[in-house]
């Protein structure tokens, strides 16, 4: 019986190790390809009384789901009298909303501070809780929630961990 409270002992040290990798590697940084891992299904709104293409999400953003995450794209300040600020893939010329990209080339940004002076078209790295939407049709299918901008050295500290 000794041995079994050894192994017992061995196998908690290694979870507790394990599960310190897991925190360390929070926030995950992502890359845009996790957000194209979505298939859209055209759906009727009675109430708009118009088509929308509805997301379902795959397994990859999914995965990052309600977890914090970092995402490098250009600045976008769609409409600032309502505060609506978007993360692209592409710059404006070719995004979404103005290029005729996918909608998952696009992240809606919330900030729990104002942005401060961003400049527009510019590469940026946010940092945030990733959320999915697939049923308010005010908001993007992807939602970075608390988002703030953060240094590539910061991005590298949070690589290294």
């Amino acid at each position: 019986m000794p041995h079994m409270k050894t192994y017992a002992l061995l196998f908690s040290i290694f979870l507790m190790g394990f599960m310190s990798d897991l925190q360390a590697q929070d926030p995950a940084v992502i890359s845009w390809s996790v957000l194209a891992d979505v298939e859209y299904k055209e759906q009727y709104d009675e109430a708009l009384q118009a088509y929308w293409l509805v997301p379902e999400f795959g397994s990859q953003p999914r995965r990052f789901e309600g977890k914090e995450v970092v995402l490098m794209g250009y600045f976008i300040p769609f409409n600032l009298d309502s505060e609506f600020y978007v993360l692209s893939r592409f710059p404006y010329s070719n995004c979404f909303f103005c290029g005729g990209a996918g909608p998952e080339t696009v992240l809606e940004l919330q900030f729990k501070k104002p942005p401060g002076d961003l400049t527009m078209d510019k590469k940026y790295f946010f940092r945030g809780t990733l959320a999915l939407n697939n049923d308010d049709f005010d908001h993007c299918n992807y939602i970075l929630k608390n988002a703030k901008v953060i240094t590539e050295d910061e991005v590298w500290q949070i690589k290294k961990q």
